[in-house]
């Protein structure tokens, strides 16, 4: 979770990047970013721009992993907001 955390924190922006800086495996990349998403940690923020009329394939996000579904269910670009640690 540290270091998933901290390749975020670092500027990873896809589970690509993550899974590259961090050497774990896609799969644990997800399960790590779904634990920190169900605490509040971690959000997908939507761009302004919604994804280009040629979907995916036309979009550079994608290319890099840095596209998926927000909490809205609307696909496109996305930004990795990790929260702060509560106090305590």
């Amino acid at each position: 979770m540290a270091a998933v955390e901290a390749a975020i924190a670092a500027g990873a922006t896809s589970r690509a990047e993550i899974a590259r800086a961090t050497g774990l495996a896609g799969g644990t990349v997800d399960a790590a970013m779904a634990h920190l998403e169900r605490t509040g940690r971690l959000t997908r923020e939507a761009f302004a721009a919604p994804c280009a009329a040629a979907g995916c394939a036309g979009c550079p996000a994608a290319a890099g992993g840095a596209c998926a579904t927000d909490a809205g269910g609307r696909r496109g670009p996305v930004a990795l907001v990790l929260r702060p640690r509560p106090a305590g």
